[in-house]
């Protein structure tokens, strides 16, 4: 766990690495404060775009967590700074919550609700979805419109146990009526690995990404040549042995971690 003493920046997944539900994971907060005593650099950085940072930092400040100005980093985030780049002059229809309608909008987007006056469609992790906001999605991919999701998460954990649908299982509904696949913008892609080079000036061999699931957190720590952790208090229960992508170290959970802060 080298790399642990080493890292200088900390990239922290929030659910099922930091809390699950609202409820602290065992040993988080001591981790997070020990990076914040230390005069280490670390973001908060998550996929789930229903919600916006503002609402995040509330609640990790609520849960005990130490949240500095602007280190709270979202899929959504990551999709306005793309959107602004590459399609500032697009009217965009949007599949989400209306907290991921009202970041792009305030990120200067242009957002429409008439599907038929979209050049761009975007779909989130959409806790308001309808079947209705389904079917003019379809309707807007069969025209050929550039086709986005915030992330490509497939579940989202729960405290109980199991597992609710998130973005990825609802961009699977379009890709199976229509067979086009969205680009994600999230972890692990680069407009997540944009955003975070945004903030943060430190080089990626002394970035540590902390996070639970492999085909996201530690997929992005590849891609990028950052450090990876890998704790098992979410999707990913078991540490891997074989695989595309393997962590730099693998915890039970964050409370093993904290002797190398």
């Amino acid at each position: 766990m080298e790399f642990l003493t080493s890292s200088e920046t900390f990239l922290l997944d929030l659910d099922g690495t930091l809390y699950l539900s609202g409820e602290v994971l065992p040993g988080a907060c001591e981790f997070v404060h020990r990076l914040h005593k230390s005069g280490r650099s670390f973001f908060y950085l998550t996929n789930n775009s229903s919600t916006s940072p503002s609402v995040y930092e509330k609640k990790l400040i609520s849960l005990g967590f130490p949240v500095p100005p602007n280190t709270v980093l979202t899929s959504g985030t990551a999709a306005a700074l793309f959107l602004t780049r590459h399609y500032a002059q697009s009217r965009i229809a949007v599949v989400g919550t209306q907290a991921l309608r009202q970041q792009l909008s305030s990120a200067g987007l242009s957002i429409y609700t008439e599907p038929s006056h979209a050049d761009v469609l975007l779909m989130g992790y959409d806790t308001e979805i309808t079947y209705d906001k389904i079917r003019w999605a379809c309707g807007i991919v069969d025209r050929g419109i550039p086709f986005f999701a915030t992330h490509e998460d497939r579940l989202c954990p729960h405290r109980l146990g199991c597992f609710l649908p998130d973005c990825g299982a609802m961009t699977n509904l379009i890709t199976e009526a229509t067979g086009v696949e969205p680009t994600y913008l999230g972890k692990p892609h680069q407009a997540m690995i944009d955003l975070v080079f945004r903030y943060c000036n430190t080089v990626p061999g002394k970035i540590t990404l902390v996070g639970d699931r492999l085909y996201t957190d530690i997929a992005m720590a590849h891609s990028a040549k950052m450090n990876s952790l890998l704790v098992l208090t979410g999707e990913t229960k078991l540490a891997p042995s074989t695989g595309r992508y393997l962590p730099s170290g693998v915890v039970e959970n964050l409370h093993k971690a904290c002797a190398y802060i």
